[in-house]
């Protein structure tokens, strides 16, 4: 009997974190519903995809909005992420959200506003360096696949 408990519980901490990071291929990843304080009607949760998500495919619908949610630490380090689109994803507002933590230099959150706006195959990139610095090739990159359809609810 305890046996049978102790894998059922294993096979559900499996199940919720693969349902959680969406890491099995070919499955749409889940993003969180967290309410954002970025977009116009703060009580209408958008999906927010995060660094679990790098390198992931999601699905979404024609004209849909949703948050990339990077940490960043541009403030004391001059570190931030520079955002690459194609042509069918509309940045719509990137914001800085401070840490709670009071300390000179803590970290925080880069949101990037962005909607689906032509459906097919679209890609989000967002590199993490120094502004004034040439790239090199070993830096930070989140990447994000964005299959957009017409026919998908949201």
């Amino acid at each position: 009997m305890m046996s049978n408990i102790k894998i059922l519980a294993i096979v559900a901490v499996f199940s919720l974190a693969a349902f959680c990071c969406g890491v099995a291929a070919g499955f749409a990843i889940q993003p969180s519903t967290v309410v954002s304080g970025i977009e116009d009607n703060p009580t209408i949760p958008l999906p927010i995809y995060d660094l679990a998500c790098n390198n992931s495919t999601v699905y979404l619908p024609l004209s849909s909005e949703f948050i990339i949610s990077l940490p960043e630490n541009g403030g004391s380090t001059g570190y931030t992420w520079d955002p690459t689109s194609t042509q069918g994803i509309d940045l719509l507002e990137s914001t800085f959200i401070p840490s709670d933590i009071t300390v000179i230099g803590a970290p925080g959150t880069r949101e990037f506003l962005l909607k689906a706006s032509w459906a097919g195959e679209q890609h989000f990139k967002a590199t993490l360096h120094r502004q004034c610095e040439n790239l090199t090739g070993s830096e930070e990159v989140f990447t994000l696949t964005i299959v957009v359809s017409d026919n998908i609810d949201p």
